[in-house]
């Protein structure tokens, strides 16, 4: 996680272009940008079993943001119980339990870091990873890491 900066002005308090720009500036590590759709590459938290790891991350923001959650995506395969094969994410907290208050810096230094380190095998999105994570720890951590090698190598050709 980066740190050591203050995460104000809210993105609330600006306007989509700065909010973009203003955030871009802040984490400094991003890939490719549209208007409203751009991949942040991220890093997994050290000391996990997805130390090493680096994701690129495809945000999407609705119409009416901050007041619905931004869509997020892993552009690169990931091992994890809560993200689909095809990169989904599910979180309470990137659904229904959205804060208008919540901002961008939230998402990439609080709630995803959190996503991997504590992930919920009893409300899988991918069920083979929470099973092997139920099953055998060592084995799931193992594969995760597997996957680490090979995070950069992408789902699709990006548009």
């Amino acid at each position: 996680m980066k740190g050591g900066y203050n995460v104000e002005p809210t993105f609330s308090a600006l306007s989509m272009d700065e909010t973009v720009e203003d955030f871009v500036n802040r984490l400094g590590q991003t890939v490719k940008m549209g208007d409203f759709d751009f991949i942040v590459q991220f890093e997994g938290p050290k000391g996990t079993l997805y130390d090493g790891g680096s994701w690129k991350v495809r945000v999407k923001f609705p119409k009416d943001y901050p007041y619905s959650p931004p869509s997020l995506a892993f552009v690169d395969p990931i091992f994890h119980p809560n993200i689909s094969q095809s990169g989904g994410i599910c979180v309470d907290l990137l659904g229904w339990r959205w804060d208008a208050g919540y901002d961008l810096l939230k998402v990439f230094e609080e709630i995803l870091p959190s996503l991997l380190v504590q992930p919920n095998a009893a409300s899988p999105y991918n069920r083979e990873a929470s099973d092997l994570m139920l099953a055998d720890e060592e084995v799931y951590a193992k594969r995760v890491k597997a996957y680490n090698h090979h995070a950069g190598q992408g789902y699709a050709v990006l548009g």
